[in-house]
C-alpha cells in the first residue's frame, strides 16, 4: 500500500468526507481488536481450563454420558 497516496487522498477530501473516513478507521480497528481477542481465546487449550476434571473425585458419576 502506498501510505503517501492515501494521506493525499484523504487531504484532498472534504472535511465531512474526513470525518466518515476516520469513522470508519475506528469501526474496523474496533473490529480487529474484538476478532482478535476472540482468536485469543480460542487458542487456549480446554485442557488447561480448571473446570476440566472437577467431579473426577465423585463416585456417583462414573460414566456422565449415561
Amino acid at each position: 500500500m502506498q501510505t503517501e497516496k492515501v494521506w493525499e487522498d484523504f487531504a484532498a477530501l472534504p472535511l465531512e468526507a474526513q470525518k466518515q473516513v476516520a469513522d470508519f478507521v475506528a469501526f474496523l480497528r474496533q473490529r480487529v481488536e474484538k476478532t482478535g481477542a476472540n482468536k485469543q481465546a480460542r487458542k487456549t487449550q480446554l485442557a488447561k481450563e480448571p473446570f476440566i476434571g472437577m467431579w473426577a473425585d465423585r463416585t456417583d458419576m462414573h460414566d456422565s454420558t449415561k
